[in-house]
């Protein structure tokens, strides 16, 4: 009685279950194929435009999408210029139109967007980059001290929440406008030159006007780092600032034999290393996702649902409608006495959690090697072989646990029924209809315990992928802005210490930072120059 009941319970279960993954699954393909959900460039756009709520957004989003591959910026000044006259209010423009003319030109319109936007710090240390390239270091410097009084930069980003699309998008938008990088790259040129400008300050014996100066260029690289909605790509930018201000305090304070300068340095460099870590950390798992458009855990997390939990869901529901025809036709007949014996030996406990722990470890071993096949695709079909295989190899396994089940039932039930009646079985289609019933009963029991089985798998997957991506699967859908929220979480997190950094990477980067140090190589020479 205690297997029956056993294969009862998990069918019970079981069909829970499978109603609700039929269901999760029904849901997520409708989202997929709904009319909000754009493949093609053009519609997208067309779709983003309802989205955006202001009219100059609407004109960045022009401005920011040639939706060519060249991505040529002087065929968008004219429209910038024409953009800029309709809408004079908009520093979110005027930082456009400043960061892509030059001379005059420019320096107007990036005091205007400071004036429309006193709190934003970036078109401040993009002036300070002109001042510096002028040979203008006082102006520079202060323009990088009003810049690090802010404490905030805002490379005004679209809004791209309400738009599902392929996932690179964004991407090449951010390239297209290329505010996020010029302003990156202005910021580290003028943090740079002024660290050249202190290292010579104090070389001719001027070490307190260098130290100061160091001072703002490290607040200048810290704003970077602890900037809202942050970029992995800003991160590296900004620890790279303060690394290579470290470099020439080092030299000031073992010169000065100023030892509390350089615990100060170490400890500070300390904290870079592990930043830096946790981003290179970052790019290792998201960087060959990004590139072909795909995120692997949210991949494979679908084609565990959809590949293996329809299949195998609709294995017990037919199971369990194959149950309720025989019950149907053989209402009142009791089955034989066999039928308990039978079950008792076909499935005991120990040999139910052996197959499902065997099927457990397949569908994990499945799911890590598409993970990894995802991540080191280089072409589609490569991509389109690891679908199949997660499609089809879960399918494949259900059958044959289902067949074996239904062969080890038959079998021990003609074993039990030669022993008692001391001759030989009848062929099965002989036997009762009561006892065919009973038998896809216990079948039913083994498919639910299967379904049970995927449910811990793909539980087993969500918490993975809170784990390492700080999100679960269904929070990394393929819309634009998805991947944008997710890295700015996960360098929010980083700075405040919330993620753990992979021991070997912090060893690596510090071994590497050593090596650099003694062959003179620049602090930041693995990111973005």
């Amino acid at each position: 009685m205690k297997a029956t009941r056993r294969l009862d319970v998990l069918s019970i279960i079981g069909g829970i279950l499978a109603v609700g993954m039929l269901t999760a699954s029904a849901i997520y393909i409708h989202r997929m194929s709904a009319d909000s959900y754009c493949s093609s460039s053009e519609k997208l756009r067309q779709a983003m435009l309802k989205c955006l709520p202001t009219p100059d957004m609407r004109a960045d989003l022009e401005l920011a999408a040639p939706w060519d591959s060249k991505h040529d910026v002087k065929t968008r000044l004219p429209a910038l210029r024409n953009a800029v006259k309709d809408y004079p209010q908009s520093a979110r423009l005027q930082l456009r139109l400043g960061a892509l003319t030059e001379g005059a030109e420019s320096t107007k319109a990036l005091e205007q967007a400071a004036r429309l936007d006193p709190t934003n710090a970036l078109p401040i240390y993009l002036l300070a980059n002109k001042a510096v390239s002028s040979g203008k270091l006082d102006e520079s410097i202060s323009l990088v001290k009003q810049a690090n009084s802010l404490n905030h930069m805002d490379w005004y980003p679209l809004p791209f929440e309400g738009c599902k699309g392929d996932g690179t998008l964004e991407l090449d938008m951010i390239a297209a406008n290329s505010s996020l990088l010029f302003a990156c790259n202005n910021t580290r040129t003028v943090s740079r030159r002024l660290t050249e400008h202190a290292s010579s300050l104090h070389a001719t014996g001027k070490t307190p006007e260098a130290l100061l100066i160091l001072s703002e260029v490290k607040k200048t690289g810290w704003n970077l780092i602890r900037k809202d909605k942050n970029t992995s790509y800003e991160l590296m930018v900004g620890i790279a600032i303060v690394q290579k201000a470290h470099k020439v305090e080092k030299k000031i304070y073992t010169e000065t034999h100023n030892q509390t300068g350089l615990e100060q340095v170490a400890r500070e460099n300390k904290e870079m290393m592990r930043l830096k870590a946790g981003g290179i950390a970052w790019v290792q798992q998201c960087n060959d996702i990004l590139g072909q458009g795909v995120n692997a855990l949210s991949f494979v997390a679908l084609s565990s649902v959809v590949g293996s939990g329809i299949p195998q869901a609709w294995l017990l529901l037919v199971c369990l409608l194959s149950w309720g025809i025989l019950a149907l036709r053989s209402r009142g007949i009791p089955a034989s006495e066999y039928h308990e014996a039978a079950t008792e030996r076909a499935f005991p406990a120990g040999r139910l959690v052996k197959v499902y722990a065997l099927m457990f470890v397949v569908l994990a071993t499945v799911t890590a090697g598409a993970t990894r096949v995802a991540l080191s695709a280089q072409n589609d079909r490569m991509s389109a072989m690891t679908a199949t295989a997660c499609m089809v190899i879960p399918r494949v396994l259900a059958l044959v646990v289902l067949i074996w089940a239904a062969a080890a039932y038959r079998r021990s039930y003609k074993s039990i029924v030669r022993a008692a009646n001391n001759e030989a079985p009848a062929p099965w289609k002989g036997y009762p209809i009561a006892d065919k019933r009973e038998r896809q009963r216990r079948l039913t029991g083994v498919c639910g315990g299967m379904v049970i089985t995927l449910a811990l798998m793909i539980a087993v997957l969500t918490l993975y992928s809170k784990t390492t991506m700080n999100s679960y699967p269904w929070e990394i859908d393929p819309f634009p802005a998805g991947i944008y929220k997710l890295e700015s979480k996960y360098v929010a997190d980083l700075v405040a210490g919330k993620v753990k950094v992979p021991e070997t990477y912090i060893k690596a980067e510090q071994k590497w930072f050593i090596d650099s140090l003694k062959t003179g190589a620049k602090p930041f020479g693995r990111g973005a120059q």
